[in-house]
């Protein structure tokens, strides 16, 4: 599970992602108008997402982008009470002065959102730039003790735009203090426990407890390099459920159908594992891995051994494998 940091965050906080916007050059010269005219919320109960959110981000984001002027949803909404008898969208944009249109979905799974941008040029639809980028949610409200979607819904806004404008510096300006870059997306797999021992050892016998907290150590050591954004191991496993796992189980190899799984959700990486048991030592071997169809392309692979028998031990060489996994 993600570790979470206790925080009370609503969207009246938001602008710390444009404190001193003001100090952006804004271009003079004529901007081109873009307007958010739908957004799909897809996986979330309530109404802590919904699409003024979406608007928000999209306004905040906008008045860094340099060369745009965002068209409220507000602004839309009256646009199109002003105009009862115009049903078609585009003409409507069209007769207003609206350059591009934004259609987006938005998907919360469990500690993760996924947000998916298509920008349609409002002159010639079939000039569409998409856009998905993803974020965790980090924080839960210190009082109700509830996830806090606002910042998440920022940033995977913001990766998206970046994607959609194939622009990866867009939102990194460090006279504001931000550095927001799409990042690709990680899964941690299961560590595949293996005994060819004649002895039992204790970290096998207690294999089920013993690769969770292997695959707990692994995405703790990552989570905060910046380098993706990982599925903590409850998302891992409702994004599974949701599919037809309905037991996962982190100390076996994964199968085909997983693989399957990763590829449908988009998923960029994967890291598996195996711990090799003989009689007087173990094995453990982390691999990163490309998310492929029906497969997954080693990229690279590292491997500890150690002859203790114990927990700490083992999770001790997983935080020295998963840094040379990564030492670049």
């Amino acid at each position: 599970m993600i570790n979470l940091k206790y925080a009370k965050i609503s969207l009246m906080l938001l602008p710390i992602f444009v404190i001193s916007c003001s100090s952006v050059n804004t271009i003079q010269k004529t901007k081109k108008s873009v307007a958010l005219v739908k957004s799909d919320i897809r996986d979330v109960s309530g109404d802590k997402v919904n699409i003024m959110k979406v608007d928000a981000a999209l306004n905040l984001s906008y008045k860094i982008i340099q060369g745009y002027d965002y068209y409220s949803l507000a602004k839309w909404d009256s646009l199109i009470k002003a105009n009862p008898n115009e049903k078609n969208v585009l003409s409507l944009a069209k007769e207003d002065g609206i350059d591009y249109l934004i259609y987006s979905q938005i998907n919360v799974l469990n500690n993760l959102v996924r947000h998916q941008i298509n920008i349609v040029d409002v002159n010639d639809q079939n000039k569409v730039n998409n856009g998905i980028g993803y974020s965790n949610i980090k924080y839960i409200d210190s009082e109700s003790g509830t996830l806090v979607y606002d910042p998440a819904i920022m940033q995977s806004t913001q990766r998206a735009l970046a994607v959609a404008y194939n622009d990866s510096l867009l939102f990194v300006k460090s006279e504001i203090g931000m550095n927001v870059k799409p990042l690709p997306t990680l899964v941690i797999g299961s560590i595949n426990f293996e005994n060819k021992s004649e002895k039992d050892w204790e970290i096998f016998l207690d294999k089920e407890i013993a690769s969770y907290a292997c695959v707990e150590t692994i995405f703790d050591n990552l989570k905060n390099e910046g380098q993706f954004v990982i599925y903590d191991t409850d998302t891992r496993d409702s994004a599974y459920k949701k599919y037809g796992f309905h037991i996962i189980e982190n100390h076996t190899s994964y199968s085909l159908h997983e693989l399957k799984v990763l590829y449908n959700l988009g998923v960029d990486y994967f890291i598996s594992g195996h711990l090799l048991i003989s009689d007087d030592s173990a094995e453990l071997t982390l691999i990163f891995s490309s998310v492929e169809k029906d497969k997954v392309k080693t990229i690279r692979e590292v491997k500890e051994s150690f002859v203790d028998d114990s927990r700490m031990v083992l999770l001790e060489h997983t935080s020295r494998a998963i840094k040379k996994l990564f030492d670049n």
